[in-house]
């Protein structure tokens, strides 16, 4: 059990790598400010799914709701990667993170890190809340793995300056969720 969610938590955090990645191949970097946002918006979100997830856990519907939730969420990433969805706004951060630096300094402060923050805990919200039963490891991972995976990103964007990696990172994500969610269908 623990396994499937190490690898839920890798899988909802590929994404902030990839984020990452592109910021770090655009020199742009996280301000003092920037990273206790990007860090406390990220907790705030997934601790709030988490407790919801909880309560649904009472109703003996959360790990179908959040199964549903997963597939859907994965199937979405997979259509607006491959073009067949325009982009949402919110996850658009996600294909594009260079439009969350609002002033084009390249420097990511407290408000544009926790609208990134936002945007990037999605797919991890809808993701705890259907893992309410499981109890606070996966929120847990996804807390600490979040600001993990970015700073890893940044580091091999800005030595490797890899340009488009972050399609394909996505895309590996939506298609993980989309599979974590119909296992997690099918095996209610």
């Amino acid at each position: 059990m623990k396994i499937y969610l190490i690898i839920a938590a890798i899988t909802l955090c590929i994404d902030t790598l990839a984020v990452g990645i592109a910021c770090g191949a655009g020199k742009m970097r996280f301000s003092a400010d920037g990273w206790t946002a990007f860090f406390l918006t990220g907790a705030v979100v997934v601790i709030l799914s988490a407790f919801f997830g909880r309560m649904l856990v009472i109703f003996k519907t959360g790990k179908t709701i959040g199964g549903i939730l997963l597939a859907l969420t994965g199937f979405i990433i997979i259509l607006q990667e491959t073009g067949f969805l325009k982009d949402i706004p919110l996850l658009g951060l996600i294909t594009a993170p260079e439009t969350s630096d609002t002033d084009n300094n390249r420097i990511i402060d407290g408000k544009e890190a926790s609208v990134l923050a936002f945007a990037l805990s999605v797919d991890s919200c809808i993701a705890c809340t259907g893992s309410g039963k499981t109890g606070l490891f996966l929120p847990a991972a996804v807390i600490i793995m979040q600001p993990f995976f970015i700073n890893l990103g940044i580091i091999i964007g800005k030595y490797l300056d890899i340009k488009g990696g972050g399609r394909f990172c996505s895309l590996l994500s939506g298609v993980m969720l989309l599979a974590l969610g119909v296992e997690n269908i099918c095996m209610t």
